[in-house]
């Protein structure tokens, strides 16, 4: 028999892993460092991240790297939508951030999409960068910040 401890516990724990749950959406040079995450060398699952899920409905971050043309921006949004309470969304790479490299293209930044809370410059950013990124929107989460935070800026000023 289970007992209420236990049972208690057990919910906590899938609490905790719903709250580090992440859906990749990613596209271009950028979606090669974004795999980058997922090897042996980066290992997000070893640092208590769940990255294997299909579902959005089961995430709290969305991170979105690449040029994002109309038609991406209707995929990021469906998405969006799908994931359930408390979401955070994590900019990765030059394109998403500032628009397509492209002059004559109809690119669209991020923030012209839905709301932006950790953005990671580059092109494309390191995979250390993205994990910063990642913990770092942990620590706000645990202080209840809302403000807006570019990745890299942080990094120099602390």
């Amino acid at each position: 028999m289970v007992s209420l401890k236990q049972s208690l516990k057990s919910f906590l724990q899938k609490l905790d892993n719903k709250s580090r749950s992440i859906y990749f959406l990613t596209q271009g040079c950028c979606s090669i460092e974004v795999d980058n995450l997922c090897s042996s060398n980066y290992d997000l699952q070893r640092l208590g991240y769940t990255i294997d899920i299909d579902d959005p409905r089961e995430a709290t971050v969305l991170i979105v790297s690449g040029w994002i043309n109309p038609a991406f921006a209707e995929k990021i949004k469906e998405v969006y939508s799908q994931i359930s309470g408390d979401k955070a969304v994590i900019a990765v790479g030059a394109c998403s951030i500032s628009k397509s490299p492209y002059v004559d293209e109809n690119g669209l930044k991020l923030t012209d999409v839905l709301p932006v809370d950790i953005y990671v410059p580059g092109c494309p950013p390191r995979p250390e960068a993205i994990i910063e990124a990642i913990r770092l929107l942990e620590k706000t989460k645990e202080n209840r910040e809302t403000s807006k935070i570019i990745y890299g800026a942080i990094r120099e000023l602390g």
